[in-house]
């Protein structure tokens, strides 16, 4: 895979690409991303817009706008996504809501709650892959849970 993108001031775009090569050519799956920010200070929204496709002629779009807002040492951050299997009703959504607190420069608490609310048969659960998600009940929820500490060295 490989991403390639332009910062300059406050605005921000990326795109990237990327293959996994799956037992068969059926089962190879790429991905293909589009993002954009825009640093206004205090606030900064984002949006993503994500394809994945397989060999076998699945593909999944994903939407994602997302939100950051500066709190003095900590950024509280939002994001609510749709993605969309082609020629399917096995859609789903996922809404992440986490806030980053900087210790320092270098170290940073961080938490996050995520919730995935599948419709039809749709299994995702609460990680990033559009087109294989194994775990969940079709047409389930999941949510997830994350806290740590992230030391850059």
């Amino acid at each position: 895979g490989g991403r390639v993108g332009y910062a300059a001031g406050p605005i921000s775009v990326h795109v990237a690409y990327g293959k996994t090569d799956g037992a068969t050519d059926a089962a190879d799956i790429k991905y293909t991303n589009f993002g954009f920010s825009f640093d206004a200070g205090m606030i900064k929204p984002s949006l993503v817009i994500a394809q994945e496709k397989t060999g076998g002629g699945a593909k999944m779009v994903a939407i994602e706008p997302g939100l950051a807002v500066t709190l003095g040492a900590g950024v509280l951050k939002a994001s609510y996504a749709r993605h969309d299997l082609k020629d399917s009703d096995n859609d789903y959504t996922k809404i992440a809501l986490g806030y980053h607190h900087n210790l320092s420069k270098r170290t940073t608490l961080y938490t996050t709650y995520a919730r995935v609310s599948n419709k039809g048969t749709a299994v995702a659960t609460v990680h990033n892959n559009g087109l294989s998600n194994p775990g969940v009940t079709p047409g389930g929820n999941a949510s997830g849970f994350e806290f740590g500490v992230r030391h850059a060295f």
